[in-house]
């Protein structure tokens, strides 16, 4: 059995079952984005936290998603996952935090998406199994 590894360090754990859902039907994954989303965590290893109030899941759902599934698949967890709590006052403040992690208040930059792949030495077929980004294309001069 191989386990997820953990790259979020110096943080509490706690079991997957622990985490309840919280944004109801805001966001979807579709099995594509859930297939990459997986490879990430293969890959890379499970590298951000879970954000909570209470036990409440303000972001990380899919994640959460994704670990189940590799669960099902053979992978392992043993000491849980990582989160972090956010204060909130009441849900109404919640649900605020939960839109605003949601939010993408920039755009990516093609060229420097490019720049910075090629300065990295990343294969945008690799990065494409494990990402969402439209990873594009630009001819040389």
């Amino acid at each position: 059995m191989t386990e997820i590894f953990m790259r979020v360090k110096n943080v509490a754990t706690k079991p997957i079952n622990w985490f309840e859902e919280f944004q109801r039907d805001l966001k979807r994954i579709d099995e594509p984005e859930l297939v990459k989303l997986k490879n990430s965590i293969i890959r890379n290893g499970f590298n951000a936290p879970i954000f909570v109030w209470g036990n409440k899941i303000l972001d990380g759902h899919q994640r959460i998603k994704a670990v189940k599934e590799l669960l099902k698949e053979g992978y392992s967890l043993t000491n849980g996952l990582p989160y972090v709590e956010i204060e909130a006052d009441n849900e109404k403040q919640a649900t605020e935090l939960i839109l605003t992690y949601n939010s993408q208040y920039g755009r990516v930059n093609d060229e420097g998406l490019q720049e910075l792949m090629e300065s990295r030495g990343l294969n945008p077929e690799e990065l494409a199994s494990i990402t969402t980004l439209s990873i594009p294309v630009i001819p040389e001069n």
